[in-house]
């Protein structure tokens, strides 16, 4: 029923019809960057003439509302990065 344009990357997780929906294209869930991945839907439920852009999310139950869309970095917690100096530069350090 429909038409719908599912672009490169793209997720469908859980049990959703989808019917004349858009998921942009992004990167593939293996990104390092939620926020650059291609559209997602999970959850369970209809998902009708919904359109969901690049990096956004979204988590239905029922019926999928493309006005409840998040971005996915809201569902990944943003790793600190701790940059080590060689033992090297430390030891030097103390010199």
């Amino acid at each position: 029923m429909g038409q719908s344009s599912l672009g490169s990357g793209c997720q469908i997780l859980g049990p959703i019809t989808v019917q004349s929906c858009v998921l942009d294209a992004g990167d593939d869930f293996t990104g390092n960057q939620p926020d650059d991945r291609a559209a997602l839907l999970k959850g369970s439920g209809l998902a009708r003439e919904v359109r969901v852009a690049r990096g956004y999310v979204i988590h239905g139950s029922g019926v999928f509302d493309q006005n409840t869309a998040v971005l996915q970095s809201s569902y990944h917690r943003q790793e600190s990065c701790i940059v080590q100096a060689p033992m090297e530069r430390l030891i030097n350090m103390r010199d």
